[in-house]
């Protein structure tokens, strides 16, 4: 997967973290041009001093048929992203997701 082009658009230090985003090989015709970019928001909040809780926002999806299929990739992308960054951070590994096809 390609992430090259892609931006960080913003930074708040323990706090958000937003930048644009690609998807993979499989969308590359209608996500992954640069007009087409969609964005990624990743907001931190403290829930107590051992906890936080993270937040992704993933938006820029068209609302045709075309982009149905990339964002249903994409919900469980992030779902599986997030849980290996739970284990990281919590049992020391992570699980390798979302290869491409």
């Amino acid at each position: 997967m390609n992430t090259k082009g892609c931006k960080i658009t913003k930074l708040v230090d323990e706090k958000e973290l937003q930048f644009t985003w690609k998807g993979p090989d499989q969308f590359a015709d209608i996500m992954n041009m640069d007009n087409e970019l969609t964005i990624v928001k990743v907001s931190f909040e403290e829930v107590d001093h051992e906890t936080t809780k993270v937040i992704v926002e993933h938006t820029g999806f068209k609302s045709d048929e075309n982009w149905s299929d990339a964002f249903k990739w994409h919900q469980m992308a992030w779902s599986g992203v997030l849980d290996s960054l739970k284990s990281v951070l919590e049992k020391g590994e992570g699980n390798l997701c979302c290869q491409p096809e």
